[in-house]
């Protein structure tokens, strides 16, 4: 854990100011966030707080970084970046503050919840958040698909292939592999779906930055246009349409079926102004779509934490039958 006298202290050195206010805003699986005023403005400063994920933590920065200065998708400005470890025993940098509200349904700051917002402006928000990850995807390539690393002060590749051998690594090295013991059962299931079916995802599409994580909770908004994204720790050289179909049942959860339509539909107006989608999409959407409820028993534990044991087993039983189900309408389509 990283200390408010820590906080201060990276402060004072690197901008030579003092700190009026201060405080802690969350906390993530590579980081910690918190929120400071000096005399000049207001600030986040986020942290390393696992060695594990620093690789993770420390490609951010440069991904913000890139992304300010390449590209029109709204991010913050990146004042100072720090994965020497020199002076202090934890990673950082400092961020400029951005204006709005956050619209994540789970945490009880920000502004107005997502779904408490009129349908007109759902809709116009989830445009603007199309028109993000449009430009994101249509602004940035790379000449491979990989993981990024941070290594000699730039952005450079890890791991590196197909973006099937990509995609294969994330499903079954990273989530699969570290699934809970109560759904250690469903891996040889997935695995042999993932095996036999990872060809639909190779269509020759050149890489881009994709975000992995482009949620309410890791953006800002301000009047019912998206003002900064952020959370880049996740981001790689991937495939556009897995990020979008990410992204889509991310931001659209509603539950009547005409509304859910009606909410996609403003999302894709506002991405297609930038990026082409083609019919042949729709096969790999349900592909990846199959394979969502993975990542939500990869991190089961973690999301549902505090609740009673009766919610927990339900919400299991829940998710291990989606997965199934999801993967048999698959196969019975393709």
């Amino acid at each position: 854990m990283v200390g408010l006298k820590s906080v201060e202290e990276v402060v004072s050195s690197e901008l030579d100011e003092d700190i009026e206010s201060l405080s802690k805003i969350g906390v993530g699986r590579a980081h910690e966030s918190f929120s400071f005023s000096t005399s000049s403005g207001d600030y986040i400063l986020k942290a390393s707080n696992d060695v594990e994920l620093e690789d993770r933590f420390q490609v951010e920065a440069p991904v913000n970084r890139l992304l300010n200065q390449e590209t029109d998708v709204s991010v913050p400005e990146i004042i100072v970046f720090d994965n020497s470890k020199t002076f202090y025993d934890f990673m950082y940098f400092i961020s400029s503050f951005e204006k709005g509200v956050n619209l994540d349904n789970y945490e009880s700051d920000g502004g107005p919840k997502f779904r408490y917002l009129s349908r007109e402006r759902k809709r116009n928000v989830l445009e603007s958040a199309g028109r993000q990850l449009g430009m994101l995807h249509s602004q940035t390539s790379f000449k491979q698909y990989g993981f990024l690393n941070y290594e000699n002060n730039e952005l450079c590749f890890g791991e590196k292939g197909s973006w099937s051998s990509i995609f294969k690594e994330i499903i079954l090295e990273e989530q699969l592999a570290n699934f809970p013991e109560r759904f250690k059962d469903l891996q040889e299931m997935v695995k042999y779906f993932v095996e036999e079916n990872i060809e639909v995802v190779d269509t020759g599409a050149d890489p881009c930055v994709i975000h992995q994580d482009f949620r309410w909770p890791n953006m800002k908004v301000e009047r019912d246009s998206i003002s900064a994204v952020f959370d880049w720790e996740r981001a790689l050289a991937g495939h556009h349409e897995y990020d979008l179909t990410k992204s889509l049942k991310s931001l659209v959860q509603v539950r009547s079926e005409n509304l859910r339509e009606e909410y996609t539909k403003s999302f894709l107006k506002g991405y297609q102004k930038f990026m082409d989608l083609d019919d042949s999409w729709r096969q790999r959407k349900k592909f990846y779509r199959a394979l969502r409820p993975v990542e939500a028993l990869w991190t089961f534990e973690s999301w549902t934490e505090g609740m009673n044991k009766d919610k927990k087993e339900k919400m299991a039983e829940l998710h291990k039958s989606n997965l199934e189900e999801r993967i048999n309408e698959y196969l019975e389509e393709y």
